[in-house]
């Protein structure tokens, strides 16, 4: 049966059944010029076929964004009207978003494939739903029902902790959306704070670790142009997205000749597991230097998720984000990433294990609260200050409250 003799129902399910399975693609491997070939097969269809339904990559691409956030708003809304309240609804939201009956939804990045009228489609619809969250999150502040925390942060944290069970089953195989909602609920909902903390902490925030190079060293000079390429690299691909930066992108942000890119890493996907290998070491070195500060290990906790957000919002050297896209490495460099994933779970669970000993963090589930809480995070990869209420320091700190004191009152 040709597309002409099918009804208009078996079109729509086509379509529906194409969005879900591209997605599925695109959380896994990020937007790739093999897409339209393994959606076609897996289908049962030919490429050309696939062409009926979607004209480009684009177009299939926006689709998904556009189906992911018309799921999110539905479900927000169906919330918010039978939830009793403000609290009730972000909770309700949570839960039903984070759950194994929930489906897959494309996490919306690599938008820069998008032509601009296509951006700003999916922008606008972002935006809409950023809005009713927010215009709910003022309501329960004024209410007191919700803790003061700026609408445009709790907004964007529960969308990220919404679509973050689509990566978290890539990165770690063994989590599952009931210990992620569990986590979430410690944190974003309660917060993990043994007794409701009233005022700012006061600390220096520690820097990062940077060295002077040895200008006399060959292998000093050639370990500080890989480090130039891996930051400029991250920065594109929390910005772009993975399949949407190409090469010639990162001799343009670096000034690094193509060769020479090529002769430090190989390929495109070693450059890819290098920035990711980068991006567990900056984890680490943030842990263990908000270990270092002194005091409560409710302080470190905070420190440590202002100086995440920080190295993921740094607009020239960021952190690489936990992407979409880890799904293009080899399965020896995939395990790798399984085992710094689990080294950096180990570290959390003894810095909160530690904070529960000393009495200033509550008893709580410390492994669901390792796999859930960079899902708040996330989306701070490529932030853009001129799109953002708020600065990225400022967000750094909203949003370490909020791991400290939780969304809701107490």
């Amino acid at each position: 049966m040709t597309r002409g003799q099918m009804s208009v129902q078996q079109q729509t399910d086509r379509r529906s059944l194409i969005i879900e399975i591209a997605s599925q693609k695109l959380n896994a491997r990020g937007v790739s010029d093999e897409w339209f070939g393994e959606i076609a097969a897996e289908i049962g269809i030919t490429r050309p076929a696939l062409y009926s339904y979607f004209r480009n990559r684009g177009d299939l691409l926006e689709a998904c964004c556009l189906n992911t956030i018309d799921t999110l708003h539905r479900t927000f809304a169906a919330v918010s009207r039978d939830a009793g309240d403000e609290a009730q609804t972000l909770k309700a939201f949570l839960e039903a978003t984070i759950s194994a009956t929930f489906p897959e939804l494309a996490v919306v990045t690599e938008l820069n494939i998008l032509p601009q009228h296509s951006r700003e489609t999916v922008s606008r619809a972002w935006g809409a739903l950023i809005q009713d969250i927010s215009d709910v999150v003022v309501s329960g502040v004024s209410s007191g029902r919700l803790n003061d925390r700026h609408p445009f942060v709790i907004a964007n944290g529960l969308l990220s902790l919404a679509m973050w069970p689509a990566l978290q089953k890539r990165l770690v195989p063994e989590s599952s959306p009931e210990r992620i909602v569990q986590g979430a609920r410690e944190f974003f909902l309660i917060g993990i704070g043994a007794v409701p903390v009233g005022s700012a902490f006061n600390y220096v925030l520690p820097e990062r670790t940077t060295s002077a190079v040895d200008v006399f060293s060959q292998k000093a000079i050639v370990e500080a142009r890989r480090a130039l390429i891996m930051g400029r690299a991250s920065a594109l691909f929390n910005r772009k997205g993975i399949g949407a930066t190409s090469i010639d992108d990162i001799v343009a942000a670096t000034d690094v000749g193509k060769k020479t890119i090529f002769r430090l890493f190989g390929s495109k996907d070693a450059l890819v597991a290098a920035c990711f290998r980068r991006a567990r070491a900056m984890e680490l070195d943030i842990f263990e230097k908000a270990s270092e500060l002194a005091g409560d290990r409710l302080v470190a906790l905070h420190a440590a998720v202002r100086m995440a957000v920080l190295a993921l919002g740094d607009p020239d050297a960021p952190m690489l984000a936990a992407h979409v896209g880890s799904g293009r490495l080899s399965p020896d460099v995939r395990d790798e990433m399984h085992a710094g994933f689990a080294v950096l779970a180990k570290v959390y669970r003894e810095l909160v294990s530690e904070g529960i000993a000393q009495g200033g963090i509550r008893a709580i589930d410390v492994s669901s609260l390792a796999l859930a809480i960079s899902g708040d995070l996330f989306w701070t990869a490529g932030f853009d200050e001129s799109a953002s209420p708020l600065s990225l320091f400022e967000t750094a700190n909203e949003l370490a409250d909020i791991v400290v004191r939780g969304v809701l009152a107490r």
